[in-house]
């Protein structure tokens, strides 16, 4: 009875976040800064007809919108596209296009009614937040799947994965963004990785490597999350290898191989532009400017502000002390781990790989992007369980305490 109540407390909340974020991202009566212009004018160039380049300039409607509504611009009063320096170009056009395919349609529909371009900003956010929130929903059959071979997984702790996510979700950059759908990707790619392992149905070997093509159709750092799972998966399917499953595996990357191949042909931007954009990216901020120490820090910074709840609302502190908390008692109580929960040491790799990733990341390549957790939001179960998964340690040695004390009476 009182799993229970905790369920319907979480999910509620759940439900309560989902709402206030709605609620923040349409009181939202400007543009997200600078990036939002690029990601809507994709979807712009896209129902013309064709995949942006970066060197591309902003669709006329979009200009006009800006320079008539400088209440609502992040550059503030612009006469002319020169003033806007970046933020006149599709260089968004760096991103693949499934995330503005999906919005495309609803998007041509709103323009056929002549909805205002502000107007249809707004409806497009509120969808990419929805396939967000649906993405983080997925992570329901996955423990499901996990409870059926090893330990039970509480609901509460399930939705306690979604509603971190959804937390975490919105932040001062609060409009469109690809990597709101990463979550739908990446833990779909999850789900049929584990009814593959489980299961060995060739139909989930297809879905498995469908989505994972997919996922970096979404958004390029999905790569970062695949290798771990491809290596999983590539141990299951040799030990019990099948001609068709190949085929299987084979013809389920036609698709997203299409998508980027189509991608990488049309938007190859002109060469002095390229040179230009990446001339500032070393300026602003060179590779290894700072220390890994203090990247992790202004990382957490960012992930961890609730302003969707209060602007400057950081609980980065708290969750720090989660993660120490964490190690400790996962250390102490490893063997739980080991017979209840052997899936806890794979997304802990996963945890590890992905601060490895930053640390090279940081430190080789140049770009103001890897500061910022929206890049990494397929990445929210693995950050997750690395700051919780105590929790389930905790319930399970209530669960064997429950157990003793039945057995005793």
């Amino acid at each position: 009875m009182m799993y229970r109540i905790i369920n319907s407390s979480i999910l509620v909340l759940c439900i309560f976040v989902f709402y206030m974020n709605i609620r923040f991202v349409n009181s939202k009566q400007a543009w997200s800064p600078i990036d939002e212009y690029g990601h809507y004018d994709y979807i712009d160039k896209l129902s013309s007809g064709r995949i942006p380049k970066l060197s591309d300039p902003i669709s006329e409607e979009l200009f006009e919108h800006i320079k008539n509504n400088p209440h609502k611009s992040v550059s503030g009063i612009v006469n002319t596209r020169e003033e806007l320096g970046f933020g006149n170009y599709s260089y968004q056009a760096k991103h693949p296009p499934l995330y503005y395919l999906v919005l495309l349609l609803p998007d041509m529909g709103m323009k056929k009614m002549t909805t205002p371009i502000f107007t249809r900003l707004k409806v497009l956010r509120v969808l990419s937040h929805v396939i967000f929130f649906i993405g983080l929903l997925v992570l329901i059959p996955i423990a499901r799947i996990l409870s059926e071979h090893y330990a039970r997984i509480p609901l509460f702790y399930v939705y306690g994965c979604v509603l971190f996510g959804l937390m975490i979700a919105t932040h001062e950059r609060y409009g469109l963004g690809n990597n709101l759908m990463s979550p739908l990707m990446v833990n779909s790619t999850v789900l049929f990785m584990l009814r593959y392992y489980f299961q060995l149905k060739n139909k989930d070997l297809f879905l498995f490597v469908l989505f994972s093509g997919l996922a970096v159709c979404t958004a390029l750092p999905n790569l970062f999350i695949l290798p771990c799972l491809l290596f999983l998966m590539g141990y299951k399917f040799i030990k019990y290898f099948s001609v068709q499953g190949f085929f299987f595996s084979i013809g389920s990357l036609i698709v997203p191989a299409v998508i980027l191949f189509v991608w990488q042909k049309m938007n190859i931007s002109e060469p002095v532009f390229e040179a230009q954009m990446q001339q500032v990216l070393l300026a602003v901020i060179p590779a290894n400017a700072i220390g890994y120490s203090d990247f992790i820090k202004i990382l957490m910074n960012d992930t961890f502000q609730l302003t969707f709840l209060k602007q400057g609302l950081d609980i980065s502190s708290v969750v720090f002390t989660l993660i120490v908390i964490n190690v400790i008692l996962c250390l102490i109580f490893i063997k739980t781990v080991w017979l209840k929960h052997k899936w806890l040491l794979f997304v802990f790799l996963q945890f590890i790989v992905f601060m490895i990733t930053l640390y090279f990341l940081n430190k080789y390549i140049p770009r103001v992007t890897w500061v910022a957790f929206r890049h990494y939001l397929g990445f929210i179960p693995v950050v997750y369980v690395g700051i919780t998964a105590f929790v389930l340690i905790v319930y399970q040695k209530l669960v064997q305490q429950k157990m003793r004390g039945d057995l005793k009476k």
